[in-house]
């Protein structure tokens, strides 16, 4: 390695072995909720925005990170994942990209299911993501879900003008991220919490042709709003159950 090598050239070989080394700055976007004031559900899941809450939550994250130099910023395109990269990547003069494969994992038709069912499927429903064949709700295959977040990670990889990127998705598939960075199977997928606005950091080796050496992951689900999880007992999917719980009198 040239002891004059550009430290923020996205192809400077900065491992020993002359390899390549590339950082994905990886967040969930920030607090939303699905239920509205009047304690309905939300017409559409795919077009709720943040809250006065995950805008500090971002505001945060973004104080945090304001001395990491960014190549690019992507988030799915989905306006939670956009409004969360726009106050992250605020003041940088970056436009951000959407990557809309890596969109969150998709539901079914909603169907009616016996109350004592409802706690289940709504908090823990990402637990049987190793079974063969199961669905997200009636909805997408976890196996298809996990090879579509794959190709739209390796997609993103696979491009040559960025060494330190910030990415900006969704609690399911940063997760698949997550197993696809470890070879993990997808039962672990579950076991990796996402908070909100969190951040995960994945360091990716490749070589002079860009084919994955190694990847590294140095950091997983960060919260500058609670570095220590203290008031983080229950995951967000368990958080949004009792709140659908409450709504039903359940």
């Amino acid at each position: 390695m040239s002891d004059a090598a550009d430290p923020f050239d996205p192809w400077a070989p900065n491992p020993i072995d002359g390899s390549f080394r590339r950082r994905i700055h990886l967040l969930r976007h920030a607090e939303v909720v699905y239920l509205q004031a009047d304690g309905s559900v939300v017409a559409d899941p795919r077009a709720v925005e943040l809250t006065e809450a995950g805008l500090e939550q971002a505001r945060q994250v973004r104080d945090m990170l304001a001395a990491v130099q960014f190549d690019q910023v992507l988030c799915s395109g989905l306006p939670r994942t956009r409004q969360t990269a726009e106050v992250v990547a605020q003041g940088r003069g970056l436009a951000i990209g959407e990557v809309p494969t890596l969109e969150e994992i998709r539901s079914g038709p909603r169907t009616p299911l016996p109350p004592d069912r409802i706690p289940w499927e709504a908090a823990y429903s990402l637990w049987q993501a190793g079974q063969p064949d199961a669905s997200f709700h009636n909805g997408e295959r976890f196996d298809d879900f996990a090879a579509r977040t794959r190709q739209g990670i390796e997609g993103i990889v696979a491009q040559r003008d960025w060494k330190d990127l910030l990415l900006v998705l969704h609690g399911a598939v940063n997760r698949a991220i997550l197993c696809w960075a470890l070879d993990a199977p997808l039962d672990s997928f579950p076991r990796f919490e996402q908070d909100f606005c969190c951040l995960n950091v994945i360091d990716i080796d490749v070589d002079t042709e860009g084919r994955i050496l190694r990847k590294i992951v140095r950091l997983v689900n960060l919260t500058p709003y609670d570095l220590p999880k203290r008031e983080q007992r229950l995951t967000t999917m368990e958080t949004a159950a009792l709140r659908l719980m409450k709504l039903l009198g359940l």
